[in-house]
């Protein structure tokens, strides 16, 4: 009697893990499942290698529903694969392919550390720039801060912290520092003038003939106090607006002083004076301006009375 002959079922292998007997039975399978980092929101790129041998065809080919190479989404994808030999046996085995997203997101534009000066001793408004971040699967991952940005944060220093979460709920944090510093707010300064005579006290009216020259003998007083330096001068302008004429005022050792050429103004009418410092004004009054003064030798002379007749 012949011997009978015996195909044998190819037998294959995943990394060496798919094999099967040399007796002629199903081969076992031993399927090597993979994980893998996700590079993209898309998952990642897996590479395998697969191969099946037959003890009468040698090598066979595999053929897998999913390609060594191909892009794997996030999350676990079983790969299914066999391979036939030229009789007709066939093996199948399959693995799993594991993407995971493992790797925290990473802060951008992180503020640095900054430095507020207020005149509030409860402190200041925090304000600053909430920073962005990226991740290699969620292409959206959230960022807070705290205490976030148009808060309200006490004199000294406040820790703020800013925190990145992805859709995996894998965080990043960072920190910077804000610290507030109380400066005791500088008294507005108070300007006065004290005029001397023959100008009237600040304030009033004063009463001049057109053509006349009046002279200007001043102080100038901040917060009550003589001020002796810097650049003084004398403004003049209608009441009604226009451009202002300016006077300087020189400092004779004991107090401002200057002329107001009032012929050099557009005339009789109202206007403001006005006595300067370092750009400060410093006090006002009002000037009048009436015709100018009869010019000497035109008042015209009286008619005298006719003599009465004496009798004969």
């Amino acid at each position: 009697m012949r011997p009978r002959l015996r195909r044998y079922v190819p037998a294959w292998d995943h990394h060496r893990d798919l094999y099967g007997d040399r007796r002629g039975r199903e081969p076992g399978i031993r399927p090597s499942d993979q994980t893998a980092e996700a590079t993209s929101p898309a998952g990642t790129i897996v590479s395998f290698t697969t191969s099946a041998s037959d003890i009468v065809d040698g090598s066979v080919s595999v053929s897998c529903d999913h390609a060594s190479g191909d892009t794997f989404a996030l999350g676990a994808t079983t790969v299914s694969c066999s391979a036939t030999d030229t009789a007709g046996n066939s093996t199948s085995g399959s693995f799993g392919v594991t993407v995971v997203d493992t790797t925290a997101p990473t802060l951008t534009g992180m503020p640095s550390d900054m430095t507020l000066t207020t005149g509030n001793p409860a402190g200041a408004t925090l304000t600053y720039t909430t920073p962005g971040a990226t991740d290699a699967a969620d292409p959206a991952p959230t960022v807070a801060c705290l205490p976030a940005s148009g808060s309200a944060i006490p004199v000294g220093t406040t820790t703020i912290t800013c925190t990145a979460t992805d859709a995996a709920g894998l965080h990043a944090s960072a920190s910077f520092m804000a610290t507030v510093r109380f400066v005791s707010p500088v008294p507005p300064t108070t300007w006065t003038a004290a005029w001397g005579e023959p100008v009237a006290s600040p304030g009033d009216t004063f009463v001049a003939n057109s053509g006349r020259t009046i002279p200007f003998k001043l102080a100038i007083l901040a917060n009550g106090v003589a001020q002796t330096r810097g650049q003084a001068a004398v403004s003049v302008i209608g009441c009604a607006g226009g451009t202002p004429l300016s006077i300087a005022l020189g400092w004779d050792g004991g107090r401002w002083a200057g002329h107001l050429d009032t012929s050099a103004l557009a005339g009789p009418g109202c206007y403001v004076v006005t006595a300067w410092l370092e750009g400060n004004a410093a006090g006002s009054f009002r000037l009048d301006l009436r015709g100018a003064d009869p010019t000497p030798g035109s008042t015209p002379k009286a008619t005298p009375a006719p003599k009465a007749k004496s009798k004969p």
